[in-house]
């Protein structure tokens, strides 16, 4: 996704708190990571997200805003990922070795995370893409995964895609094998503001080619 909005132009703000996006992974998937092409900022705290994403776009606004659409520059931030963002609540029991829980504070904040900036954004080509969390459902009618962190950031997303990694164990006729052959990821359009929701694709990353660009 970083590779693609390169390619059309796009400023990207790395914001990594899974500290798991080396420089030599980066480059492996074809990621430009010259200072003028991506910025990569370590973040731990939601705190911290908000505050990359306040000072960010208060620069942009004071240096940009005079300009016309055109000619302001288009940036992406990207979060990976929501679900290892801590809260101070949480820090401070872990410090404190007394792990209560964090009694829905992050539901909070990540809702106000997401609210606040999607208001900060809108009048400008400013985007945010962020990875989180699902787990197991334990509702036999509603059997899809659920995404960790409450539902509050959600309702204030445009696209919402739910993905499930699985063997791939096909070749590429198609044809059913037993040994693991690469990834299937079963991605669904859980929320959608610009298409059809509920719709489910399966993509196929064969470990030997990698996946098709189609």
């Amino acid at each position: 996704l970083i590779r693609n909005a390169q390619e059309q132009g796009v400023f990207i703000v790395l914001m990594d708190s899974e500290n798991a996006l080396d420089e030599s992974w980066l480059h492996a998937v074809g990621v430009d990571t010259s200072p003028e092409k991506l910025l990569r900022i370590g973040v731990s705290m939601v705190n911290d997200v908000a505050r990359t994403i306040f000072e960010f776009m208060k620069d942009y606004k004071s240096e940009y805003d005079d300009l016309s659409i055109e000619e302001r520059p288009k940036v992406l931030f990207v979060v990976d990922s929501l679900g290892m963002l801590q809260t101070p609540a949480s820090t401070a029991q872990f410090e404190s070795g007394d792990m209560k829980g964090d009694m829905g504070i992050k539901a909070k904040q990540l809702k106000a995370l997401v609210s606040n900036s999607v208001n900060l954004i809108a009048p400008y080509d400013v985007g945010i893409v962020a990875t989180n969390h699902t787990y197991a459902s334990q509702d036999m009618f509603s059997p899809d995964e659920k995404i960790s962190g409450g539902e509050g950031f959600i309702y204030a997303s445009s696209i919402v895609i739910g993905m499930k990694k699985k063997k791939l164990k096909e070749d590429e006729n198609g044809v059913k094998v037993t040994d693991v052959r690469g990834i299937k990821s079963v991605c669904k359009v859980v929320k959608s503001r610009y298409a059809k929701p509920f719709e489910t694709v399966d993509v196929f990353i064969p470990y030997a080619t990698g996946m098709d660009p189609y």
